[in-house]
């Protein structure tokens, strides 16, 4: 039998940074899924549609390693403050953050002709 390693009692403040961005990552990237998906089967609220829409207009006009930069950079914002408010138990502005942050992640998506599932972080 294989012992386990034990773990140190306490986490650095560097592994809390980290696991901070990996949930409002994963988070991002499952409504960027979820709105990928459900902007091609043609079942994504209006609202939604019209910010995807938005996002790929603006994002096109930019050429395509400008609109990565730019995307990434919206993106990597959105996720410090999705994490922000997940911190401070804000609903409000985490739902905005997912519905911005996802459906930037969604245009890209769309703009560089991913298949749908490829935002799925699992």
């Amino acid at each position: 039998m294989t012992l386990m390693h034990e773990l140190e009692g306490r986490m650095s403040e560097e592994d809390v940074d980290r696991l901070r961005d990996l949930r409002a990552t994963t988070m991002l990237r499952l409504a960027g899924n979820r709105i990928h998906c459900e902007y091609v089967e043609g079942t994504l609220d209006a609202k939604t549609r019209a910010h995807v829409d938005e996002s790929i207009g603006d994002l096109s006009r930019l050429g395509d390693e400008i609109a990565h930069h730019r995307s990434a950079r919206l993106v990597a914002t959105s996720v410090g403050r999705l994490a922000d408010a997940l911190d401070a138990d804000d609903h409000v502005v985490g739902q905005k953050e997912v519905r911005l942050g996802g459906s930037i992640m969604a245009a890209m998506a769309i703009l560089s002709g991913w298949e749908v599932g490829r935002l799925d972080p699992f």
